[in-house]
């Protein structure tokens, strides 16, 4: 297994995404989305080049994974309709670590958001 570290774009990302959550499906719904998310972290530090994992492209070496593909391992009741969310991360040299970008919505484009100067990239 890997280790996973988090940017400081990624933790707040996760902050957003959760309070969004809490606002729009209330309580239960930030604890299901937080269920989720747990899950693809665990999958990706389990196994971090998984089915689902694609190379964003213009960005090499940095890698999305949408929470959809961790969906169906979250217990059936706790399990988020359609996710929306996309893990960005970069795997460190020795392939041990995976450096947690980002994570956005789906409808966002990457290159946006995540500034080539960035030293997260």
């Amino acid at each position: 297994m890997v280790r996973l570290t988090r940017s400081a774009a990624f933790l707040d990302d996760l902050k957003n995404t959760l309070r969004t959550s809490e606002e729009s499906w209330g309580r239960d719904g930030r604890v299901r989305y937080a269920l989720l998310v747990t899950r693809a972290l665990n999958d990706l530090a389990g196994d971090p080049s998984r089915n689902g994992v694609r190379e964003v492209s213009g960005r090499p070496g940095v890698f999305g994974y949408h929470l959809r593909h961790s969906r169906d391992a979250v217990p059936t009741g706790h399990r988020i309709g359609r996710p929306r969310h996309v893990v960005f991360f970069q795997l460190g040299d020795d392939q041990q670590v995976v450096r947690l970008l980002r994570l956005l919505h789906d409808r966002m484009l990457p290159s946006l958001w995540m500034a080539s100067g960035d030293d997260v990239l």
